[in-house]
């Protein structure tokens, strides 16, 4: 019964991260993992689910959680090794921009950022609307909006993004309608 219930969880989890619901496959694939804990495969995608997430921290324990299943020849060998390399490779950088951003050097933060982090890390979601946000501090609106497309395009459920997207435009709007009723 609980192996039915893993193999349904993983299907629907598997489905949903080609979908690019990637907030719906965690649920479905954690759902997986608790009826089946030794599934490889489950804990595996769950790993890569987080990291699309920008949850790392829960992707490399997915990871780890896979390898005390089976050492050999499992890919998290490998997913955990690039994680660890990426994260040795953009933390100094991370630091870095936080300090341009506490002396509200913004457009110096976004340059930083594009070219050390998001190179590596453009595949996460928390990463992009950051990177987003990074972006509307720098004055730098349409370009903030592509950003969050992209994170869209990543997690078509990603909230964040959305709500950013509707702020920016919103706030957009509202400016407009005030200079058009100064104009007339």
């Amino acid at each position: 019964m609980t192996d039915s219930l893993a193999l349904r969880y993983y299907n629907n989890g598997l489905q949903d991260a080609m979908d690019k619901n990637i907030k719906s496959a965690v649920e479905n694939l954690s759902k997986a993992v608790t009826y089946d804990n030794n599934s490889i495969a489950a804990w595996n995608l769950l790993g890569l689910c987080f990291y699309r997430l920008g949850r790392f921290k829960m992707a490399e324990y997915s990871w780890i959680q896979s390898l005390n299943k089976q050492s050999e020849r499992n890919p998290a060998q490998a997913y955990l090794k690039e994680l660890r390399n990426d994260f040795e490779g953009v933390a100094p950088f991370f630091v870095l921009v936080s300090e341009l951003c506490s002396k509200k050097k913004y457009k110096k933060a976004v340059d930083v950022f594009e070219r050390e982090i998001v190179v590596r890390l453009d595949s996460s979601v928390e990463v992009l609307n950051y990177f987003g946000v990074l972006k509307i501090l720098a004055g730098e609106r349409k370009r903030a909006i592509k950003v969050w497309e992209r994170a869209l395009s990543i997690d078509h459920s990603n909230e964040k993004a959305k709500l950013y997207i509707s702020a920016t435009e919103g706030s957009f709007i509202q400016k407009l309608r005030g200079l058009i009723r100064d104009m007339f």
